[in-house]
């Protein structure tokens, strides 16, 4: 099902393959659709916004599960694998492939999509919940057979049966109780359905949060409402980070905070080889005398060749990474809403030099309102100790960045190739536009990067530069000659006073 080089891994029947495991575009939609137009569309609540959420005519709510989101995915006699999403990594051959395929050939199923999380129980309890780092170990490197019968999947959804788009034409609750009487909700099993109560009543489901969430660690609940629409809530705990200070930006002349105090924070955490990962910017939460006391006392440097600029354009000042301080939020968000991946910078920070430079981009996550807490420093961890902000804080939380870090970075990953390049010259200053094909979208890349750097010496910003990654060669030709027309030709001759110095 998977050809050879898309294997990372096989024990006995187990395969799992890479990212964009086999081509097969049309249920590669079928998996990134549910995910952008369902479970993605939940709104956030914290557990203290319960009362928030509208009951109307009655709620499944069911328990979130603290694993990896994927779709089953069945054609009887042609294929029967799990395929996550963005990714599109599959996997097949664990005995709960063979549970499910099993209730597919006695229900007569000719074809099906069914939505849920791959878990892990390392206890081979299934009634405990498991962490998604354990079902990440046991899924990438399986010591033997025996480990693979800890891997389960609860499901929640179907979105196809037998060539009916039961998204389309059922409501959720109907869904649910057609899945349900399939495969059965006995949480002991490997497969079954999510343990969900159906209510009208708010403290019924306050109940069954505090049972499940509180009482034996489920990661949430998600509430849904029984009927066509898609609107769903997560209901979570508040989550935390010990991270890093790295840099910050000041208020504006005139507006509420004065520009000795701070805005806005760049904070992160830290790899193993010591490198930073910027992760969130924040500033809610900071009374206006400790924005003061922040901006006071930061020793800022120097940034070799980067920028991260704040909501309103304006450049963050990096400062010394001397603090470790504490922020709360409410959720991970893995992707953005077109399903493409987050991308942020790795840095490095040069004692000597006193400077942070950019080091690697990488997939990484955002954070769903990131805040301080009243008691925000930290001051019995140490930004030297890696251990205190480590980047595991998150890594630890997704399995998304395992998929894709995993395999780039610490990985020889393919040259890049410049399919065109035109540099133009105006005395000092210097335009340079290129066209890159990556040959990095089996790693999560984008296949094409139009890239453009403008140099003016005299200026504030002396480098300026711009990148956009695209899918489709055409376009970012496109893109490529109107950039090269409108800021470098005019009708095919350079513009006044500019020189093209390549051909």
């Amino acid at each position: 099902m998977i050809s050879e080089d898309k294997i990372v891994c096989t024990v006995g029947e187990y395969v799992r393959g890479t990212i964009q495991s086999i081509n097969k575009p049309d249920i590669e939609r079928v998996v990134d659709n549910y995910r952008k137009n369902v479970t993605q569309k939940f709104i956030p609540k914290e557990d203290d916004e319960i009362d928030d959420i509208p009951l109307w005519d009655g709620v499944y709510a069911s328990v979130k599960y603290d694993g990896e989101f994927n779709v089953f995915c069945y054609k009887e006699g042609e294929y029967s694998f799990f395929m996550n999403s963005p990714n599109h990594r599959v996997v097949y051959g664990m005995p709960v492939n063979e549970d499910i395929n099993e209730i597919m050939e006695d229900n007569d199923i000719e074809k099906a999509f069914i939505a849920g999380e791959l878990i892990a129980c390392p206890s081979g309890d299934f009634t405990e919940y498991g962490k998604v780092y354990d079902f990440s170990r046991i899924a990438r490197a399986p010591e033997n057979e025996e480990q693979l019968e800890k891997i389960g999947f609860r499901v929640f959804d179907v979105i196809h049966l037998n060539g009916e788009s039961l998204l389309e034409t059922r409501e959720y609750g109907e869904r649910f109780e057609i899945i349900k009487d399939m495969i059965g909700a006995d949480q002991s099993e490997r497969l079954a359905v999510v343990d969900a109560i159906h209510t009208k009543d708010k403290t019924q489901l306050k109940d069954f949060y505090d049972q499940e969430v509180e009482g034996k660690g489920a990661e949430g609940l998600v509430v849904r409402l029984k009927g066509r629409s898609s609107i769903g809530h997560k209901v979570k705990p508040v989550l935390s980070l010990d991270v890093v200070l790295m840099g910050m930006v000041n208020g504006n002349p005139g507006s509420r905070l004065g520009t000795d105090q701070v805005a806005s924070t760049i904070l992160g955490l830290r790899y193993p080889d010591g490198t930073y990962q910027i992760v969130t910017k924040c500033g809610g939460g900071l009374p206006d005398e400790e924005r003061r006391k922040m901006w006071n006392d930061a020793e800022f440097v120097h940034t070799k060749g980067f920028t991260e600029t704040s909501n309103d354009g304006r450049a963050y000042r990096m400062c010394k990474p001397e603090k470790v301080v504490k922020i709360k939020y409410g959720d991970l968000i893995e992707t953005k809403s077109d399903m493409d991946y987050i991308m942020k910078n790795v840095l490095q920070y040069d004692e000597e030099d006193e400077s942070w430079e950019v080091i690697r981009r990488v997939p990484f996550v955002s954070l769903r309102h990131p805040r301080f807490p009243e008691e925000y420093l930290r001051t019995d961890k140490s930004v030297d100790t890696v251990e205190d902000v480590r980047v595991s804080q998150i890594t630890d939380r997704t399995t998304i960045l395992e998929d894709l870090q995993a395999e780039r970075i610490g990985k020889d990953l393919p040259q890049a190739q410049v399919l065109d390049r035109v540099v133009y010259r105006k005395k000092n200053k210097i335009r340079k536009l290129m066209l890159i094909e990556t040959n990095k979208q089996d790693f999560g890349y984008l296949p094409f990067v139009v890239y453009y750097i403008y140099y003016t010496p005299d200026a504030k910003n002396k480098v300026q530069r711009k990148a956009k990654g695209l899918r489709d060669y055409e376009k970012a030709k496109m893109i490529f000659d109107k950039i090269r027309a409108d800021e470098m030709d005019t009708g095919g001759d350079p513009k006044r006073g500019w020189k093209q110095v390549t051909p």
